[in-house]
């Protein structure tokens, strides 16, 4: 048993390891998509924080001024977060990210209720 314990630690070392860069999501992004609708695009910017195992995710969308509220959780090479708006009255929404190697991802959303998805793109801003 013992003799299997360092494969067993590579094992889930490899599982739990994303992409290089994957494990460093403070920071900033631009967003661009495609409302659920299929026809409404978008884009603004994003803010990523570590809040103790999890993430605080900002979205914010100058032309419309609206604000969404995130929890994220990272597996992985997956990101994934529930988000709703402080300021419109609305169901929670979710969108799970695939994460890229240069950082960047892309993502796949809905709300609660919906029969529809949309999608985003998530591009890290250079500091």
């Amino acid at each position: 048993m013992i003799r299997f314990l360092p494969a067993l630690f590579l094992a889930l070392s490899l599982v739990l390891s994303g992409p290089a860069g994957a494990q460093d999501l403070a920071t900033d992004y631009t967003v661009s998509g495609i409302a659920a609708d299929g026809t409404t695009p978008y884009s603004g910017t994003v803010q990523v924080a570590p809040v103790g195992d999890t993430y605080s995710v900002v979205w914010q969308f100058p032309n419309s001024r609206e604000v969404y509220l995130g929890t994220g959780i990272l597996r992985g090479s997956s990101f994934a977060v529930v988000y709703q708006s402080p300021r419109v009255p609305g169901p929670p929404g979710l969108v799970l990210y695939d994460i890229a190697e240069d950082g960047g991802m892309t993502g796949y959303f809905s709300v609660l209720g919906a029969k529809s998805i949309g999608a985003e793109t998530w591009t890290p801003v250079s500091r």
